[in-house]
């Protein structure tokens, strides 16, 4: 009886134990989260599916002000499978332009259950400091089990049918204690947002300025056909439309006084007649459209002490601007803009035109007459042949005069080389190997022996009969052959 009783009791305590584990839980691995102010946040959720199969569900994502933070929270619905096993999800919180704190929570909803995780802060901090990455406390946390809120059953049929979205994001998002409260705040919220906004607008329609601009469009038989605001950034834009498909709009800034007020036409708008009347715009305006062009956008962007129009021509071609202050013109300017079609067929006719004389320019080559004959070889000027100077330098070497003989052949040498390849004019050592072309086969020779030649009439070598008698030899044979230059 008594293991029987024991027996009984562990299938009791197993059952238990499976009942609050759930068959799908979350969990965070840590319960608080620190970013950056505009990084984007997402974190990592561990996911485990005891069933043993693929679950679709639908998960949604609540993130919701807490510790003084302003503003509307935020909340995500998608739906997802969570495979079976061990699994992780990564969770996109989104960012924030201010310091917030938010408080997440997670709820999955399948098979009439939910699985909900809740105790997870988020925080967006100007800069995040060590003290913030040590703040993050890395304390688990895990989904409970709970049934899926009423609408989801089909037995508050009559309430479904009248919630809105946000009731449906709120419902699954919450616990059932905690959805009636958040969503009266975040519909306060929403009622002083709009509040914020109507008042914005009702500011914008009484400021001067901007009813200045909104008679100017009436007059041209625009009709206002819409508004917003933005109440936190003071942005405003109205918007005007005219017959059909003429559009224009009053865009602007307004905190506590107006920042300025920008009415954009893409057709003409009547011009202020302070700037009609200036003689300076007349003048410029009888410039452009006696070029035919016609008037396009209109911008009139207004301050309370500021005034700038700019008044398009031509498709942008050309644009006066006018800037006043004080009610008085300070500045009227015309801008052109590079207008690229006559300046391509100017391109065009010069590249003709270019064509045209290198056509004529080859025809004329053609039909020229033969060029002369070329001039024959100038005749040297009377002096001393190469052979002669060669022999005056074998003298020289008799007489004793060895260093002598030695600059006699080399000049008898070059004399040869220009009489052969030259203009018969006196050259220097280089200029002479300079003549001789590299396939010529008297280049290596002449090279040689003007180089020795060098070595004793400047570098101090000395002289030797035997050198010298070779070296006269070999100029004489080349004097003898009267090679061609090659």
């Amino acid at each position: 009886m008594t293991r029987q009783f024991i027996l009984l009791l562990l299938i009791l305590t197993a059952i238990i134990g499976t009942g609050c584990a759930g068959d799908i839980s979350f969990s965070a691995p840590q319960s608080e989260y620190v970013f950056q102010i505009g990084e984007t946040g997402e974190i990592t959720l561990d996911v485990a599916n005891s069933l043993g199969a693929e679950v679709p569900g639908t998960l949604t994502l609540a993130l919701t002000p807490k510790d003084g933070t302003v503003g509307a929270g935020r909340s995500q619905v998608r739906s997802i499978k969570v495979g079976a096993g061990e699994n992780t999800l990564a969770v996109a919180l989104g960012t924030s332009d201010l310091p917030a704190t938010f408080g997440l929570v997670v709820t999955f909803e399948y098979n009439g259950k939910a699985a909900h995780l809740s105790g997870v802060t988020i925080r967006f901090v100007e800069e995040v400091t060590e003290e913030d990455t040590q703040a993050e406390e890395e304390t688990k946390v895990t989904s409970v089990e709970t049934a899926a809120p009423q609408s989801q059953e089909g037995t508050s049929s009559s309430r479904t049918g009248s919630s809105s979205a946000t009731d449906r994001m709120v419902q699954a998002g919450q616990m059932p204690q905690d959805a009636d409260a958040l969503r009266a705040g975040m519909a306060e919220e929403d009622r002083a947002v709009r509040e914020a906004r109507d008042d914005l607008l009702a500011r914008v329609m009484a400021d001067p300025v901007v009813l200045r601009l909104d008679h100017r469009l009436k007059i041209d038989g625009f009709e206002k056909a819409g508004q917003d605001a933005e109440p936190g950034s003071g942005t405003f834009t109205l918007t005007y439309l005219r017959g059909e498909g003429e559009e224009a709009r009053i865009d602007g800034v307004m905190h506590d006084d107006l920042a300025y007020a920008c009415l954009d036409s893409a057709v003409p708008i009547q011009i202020p007649g302070l700037v009609a009347d200036n003689r300076t715009f007349q003048e410029y305006a009888g410039q452009v459209t006696g070029e035919g062009l016609v008037r396009g956008r209109t911008v009139m962007n207004l301050t309370q002490e500021d005034q700038f129009y700019s008044f398009s021509y031509g498709e942008g071609t050309a644009e006066i601007r006018t800037f006043l202050r004080g009610g008085a013109i300070r500045e009227v300017t015309l801008d052109w803009q590079m207008n690229w079609i006559p300046l391509i067929a100017l391109m065009a006719g010069c590249t003709l035109l270019l064509v045209l004389a290198y056509a004529t320019y080859r025809r004329r080559q053609e039909e020229a007459p033969p060029l002369p004959p070329p001039e024959e070889k100038r005749t040297p000027a009377p002096g001393p042949s190469p052979a002669e100077i060669l022999a005056r330098a074998e003298a020289d070497f008799e007489a004793g005069e060895r260093v002598q003989a030695y600059r006699g052949a080399a000049r008898a040498l070059r004399e040869e080389i220009s009489l052969t390849c030259g203009g018969g004019t006196e050259l220097t050592d280089e200029e002479t190997i300079a003549l001789l072309a590299d396939t010529d086969r008297r280049t290596a020779t002449v090279h040689e022996i003007l180089s020795r030649c060098s070595k004793v009439s400047f570098g101090g070598d000395s002289p030797y009969k035997a050198d010298f008698m070779t070296i006269v030899t070999e100029i004489r044979e080349i004097i003898t052959n009267k090679d061609e230059c090659v």
